[in-house]
């Protein structure tokens, strides 16, 4: 049997050496690890900051903007140690970068680590971009705790209890506690190993796995209740709107777990969930039980990829380039590179209808069910929410979330338009006060029956308003 600590890659073997030889020959070595990290980028990244600091040698550990951890994080040794990212070094001599499977994914330290003087990357995704000028990639790594193990023992220094904690926490995150595929034999050798450095395994357990709050537990369950089920496809899909987030004051990273309660659908081979991040982007979790490889499908939507379903994470979104700034007009969606189901995020220029939008991006993802989440006046510029295929089932739970507008007042002029389009017609001086104007906006509170002047025919038009 081949344990933890033995080698069949001569490449890998090569790539640890550099390595230790690069870390061990320092004045300081920077630790980064992927934005929002889950327990296995952020338990292996501690587990050396642990060892090296306990050595002397220096080291800051970090990783970008949102700089939070999820509550079920807070046993892991170390997080009181961790450094702001605007204090992370702009050019590090040596900077080590945990379970990134691409530059991007380092977020506000991919600076720092194209500056760096030597960029070591360790990881067991097989969409690894080898971006490292060493590259310690183990695909067939349960998690990446595993290579970072590896390496503390190529650089020939003892593990401490600290580090053990957190390397375990690693190993248990990215197997699911032991139950997928990629738990061998080696994976119980390494536990076993750590154990022995008094983990509390069972408080770990239930910190990371089990414990929730009771707020956590009302989203639960009206996310659940808004769950769908494709039985035919063997699917099954929810959704985590900042709305929900917001209304039940439940972080982000609390619902990292969420997964894992909807892929126990025993109708469904793929269990899928997207989140809302503050930004507007989406996170998007999958998981798979059966033959499907969702790790292709994550690669695929450039996001990384693991050996087998621990699960993947995607940001869509969708860019815009106007005509007016010399680049390309088309529009390009990355979240459908491989099936027309998805979300695309537009950022939409002025002089464009919703329509016109619609119709680009029918063309452009070959999908005639496209839908959005609200119409902008061909004017306004902004974000327009556009639904693909069976995600503009997703629409209708979007409609009703708190949207911002913002715009420029200018009084005094008169347009034949009666808009900013239009020409003007005349233009007069008005000094107005704060107390006027807001004086004024009150009688557009409310419930509103109008008449547009444009009509000829006096139709009743209803509108409700709000602050």
């Amino acid at each position: 049997m081949t344990g933890w600590s033995e080698l069949r890659d001569n490449g890998l073997d090569t790539e640890l050496d550099r390595a230790a030889d690069a870390i061990g020959g320092a004045r300081e070595v920077a630790l980064a690890c992927h934005v929002n990290p889950d327990g296995d980028a952020l338990g292996s990244m501690l587990a050396l900051h642990h060892v090296l600091r306990a050595a002397g040698i220096r080291s800051v550990a970090s990783f970008s903007e949102p700089f939070v951890t999820g509550p079920h994080y807070r046993l892991l040794p170390g997080l009181d140690l961790l450094t702001r990212p605007s204090d992370f070094p702009a050019e590090p001599e040596v900077m080590v970068a945990f379970d990134v499977s691409s530059l991007q994914r380092l977020g506000d330290l991919a600076g720092s680590a194209k500056a760096a003087g030597e960029l070591v990357i360790i990881d067991h995704h097989l969409s690894n971009d080898a971006f490292g000028s060493i590259n310690i990639i183990e695909p067939d790594a349960a998690a990446s705790a595993v290579p970072v193990r590896r390496l503390i023992g190529r650089l020939g220094l003892p593990l401490n209890r600290d580090a053990a904690v957190c390397l375990y926490a690693a190993l248990i995150c990215d197997t699911g506690r032991f139950q997928y595929s990629t738990t061998t034999p080696a994976v119980f050798e390494l536990a076993r190993e750590l154990v022995a450095f008094d983990v509390p395994v069972a408080e770990l357990s239930r910190t990371l796995f089990e414990e929730h709050r009771f707020a956590y537990l009302r989203l639960l369950s009206e996310v659940l209740g808004r769950a769908e089920l494709y039985s035919a496809d063997r699917f099954v899909w929810t959704v985590v709107t900042q709305d929900d987030l917001q209304r039940h004051d439940v972080s982000l990273e609390e619902v990292e777990g969420l997964i894992d309660v909807v892929r126990g659908t025993q109708e469904a081979e793929v269990a899928c969930v997207l989140k809302e991040a503050p930004d507007g982007t989406w996170r998007v979790s999958l998981r798979s039980l059966g033959e499907i490889d969702v790790r292709r499908v994550a690669e695929s939507e450039g996001a990384a990829g693991t050996a087998t379903p621990p699960g993947s994470r995607r940001t869509i979104r969708s860019t815009w380039s106007s005509p007016a700034s010399g680049h390309s007009s088309d529009l390009r969606g990355r979240g459908a590179a491989v099936t027309s189901d998805g979300l695309v995020v537009v950022d939409k220029p002025a002089g464009m209808t919703s329509h016109d939008v619609v119709a680009r991006l029918r063309r452009a993802y070959g999908q005639r069910r496209v839908g959005h989440a609200g119409t902008l006046d061909p004017d306004a510029t902004g974000v327009l929410l556009v639904g693909l295929g069976r995600l503009t089932r997703l629409l209708r739970y979007l409609q009703d979330t708190t949207k911002t507008y913002r715009g420029v007042v200018v009084f005094g002029i008169a347009t034949d338009t009666l808009d900013a389009s239009g020409a003007v017609l005349e233009q007069h001086p008005m000094p107005l006060t704060e107390e006027q104007v807001r004086g004024a906006t009150r009688r557009f509170v409310g419930s509103i029956h109008q008449v547009p002047r444009w009509s000829r025919r006096s139709r009743s038009v209803a509108a409700v308003c709000t602050r």
